[in-house]
């Protein structure tokens, strides 16, 4: 006597549809991604051989190659300048500002704008640099 087997079930995964969808899926979030770019303004910093890395602060206060001076991107000339630092400073949790400057400012200029820094904010001051390779 002849028992029939069992019957074997094939069981097939087509993967061709995922695999599309999944390249559609990576196309889609590379075309609508916002690269994220730090705006800011045009600098040229000084490098330096031996620059700790620094967490970014919410407080910079910039001077660019023409001699203006910005706080967070925003212009601040003469008197607005520490007006708009406290305002700065009051809005951020962190104790410390950042000052970044163009290479080509005069060393008097720069020193000047750190000693306005230094009159309305008694926390500490990071000069940002980049990385002299």
């Amino acid at each position: 006597m002849e028992f029939e087997g069992r019957k074997k079930i094939h069981i097939y995964l087509n993967i061709t549809p995922l695999i599309d969808i999944i390249f559609q899926l990576v196309i889609f979030f590379m075309l609508t991604a916002n690269f994220i770019m730090q705006p800011g303004i045009e600098l040229n910093l000084p490098s330096a051989k031996h620059a700790p890395l620094q967490e970014h602060s919410t407080v910079i206060v910039s001077v660019s190659g023409d001699g203006s001076v910005f706080v967070n991107e925003r212009a601040a000339a003469g008197r607005e300048f520490a007006a708009a630092l406290r305002e700065e400073l009051g809005k951020s949790s962190e104790n410390t500002v950042v000052f970044k400057s163009d290479s080509s400012v005069l060393f008097g200029k720069a020193v000047g704008v750190m000693d306005e820094i230094k009159d309305v904010h008694k926390g500490s001051i990071v000069i940002l640099t980049r990385e002299n390779r």
